[in-house]
């Protein structure tokens, strides 16, 4: 077995409402680095996380479960954590054994009650947290809407750092807003490839970006200075300034895509 030194290590909780895609996140992780050569189906029965016969039967996670996988030399531990109420005391304990935890939200229905107890979760131990809203491909997916809930409910800390390119049976890929470069799903691969940015999103895009570089400027006094003498924050300093934010709770990161069909993963 490989050893790593700790710097090299990241172990990131998924949280969140039930239903809402975290073992088939963990899945795509999984298969989209190599680690398994089949995409398991939560439906089919088939994941590597729900491995208990119950968990089988009733389609759901019962108890948290971890995979790992490597990175540019960095280990990932993911700890994938029920999300019904009934098994809330796997949640806690699976909590305190990561650095940070991944809210996942699921892009129809939006901030519920689990979104939330899972959001107080984090406040009450300190604990960074991003989202990744999920089942972009699904009838009703609506993003903007769901960003929107989640800024009213969490606050303005809540930024998107991705945004969607279509949605529901439309939705092919993501835009890194920060590098401002597009990805789409290749089919034939199962990656995400490189395109130009639709021509619909770059003003939406520009948007997105400006409010990052104001909302890290907000939570740091040398990134306010730089942006109030230049108007703009690099990339080296929208990430420097994303990174202390979120260790320091004020800033929670927004990703998206779709679990099942491994895209934005």
């Amino acid at each position: 077995m490989k050893d790593y030194n700790y710097k090299n290590l990241r172990n990131v909780g998924l949280i969140g409402h039930g239903a809402t895609g975290k073992t088939s996140l963990t899945e795509a992780l999984l298969f989209y680095t190599n680690n398994t050569d089949r995409l398991g189906k939560v439906d089919d029965g088939t994941t590597v996380m729900d491995y208990e016969q119950e968990e089988k039967k009733r389609k759901i996670s019962l108890s948290t479960s971890v995979a790992s996988f490597e990175v540019d030399d960095i280990k990932v531990n993911i700890v994938d954590m029920p999300g019904y109420f009934d098994f809330q005391g796997e949640v806690a304990e699976g909590m305190r054994a990561v650095d940070i935890a991944t809210i996942v939200v699921c892009a129809a229905s939006g901030v519920q009650v689990g979104t939330e107890k899972a959001w107080d979760y984090c406040e009450k131990i300190k604990l960074p947290r991003a989202f990744f809203i999920n089942k972009m491909d699904r009838e009703n997916a609506d993003f903007d809407k769901t960003l929107e809930q989640m800024k009213e409910k969490f606050g303005i800390g809540v930024v998107p750092i991705e945004y969607p390119i279509g949605k529901e049976d439309n939705f092919i890929g993501v835009v890194n807003i920060i590098s401002q470069k597009a990805f789409k799903l290749d089919n034939k691969t199962k990656k995400m490839v490189s395109i130009d940015i639709p021509a619909d999103l770059i003003d939406k895009v520009n948007e997105c970006r400006q409010i990052i570089m104001e909302t890290d400027a907000e939570t740091d006094e040398e990134l306010l200075e730089k942006y109030l003498e230049n108007g703009e924050l690099s990339d080296e300093d929208i990430y420097s300034g994303l990174i202390k934010g979120c260790s320091d709770g004020e800033i929670a990161p927004v990703l998206c895509g779709s679990a099942t069909k491994v895209i934005g993963i």
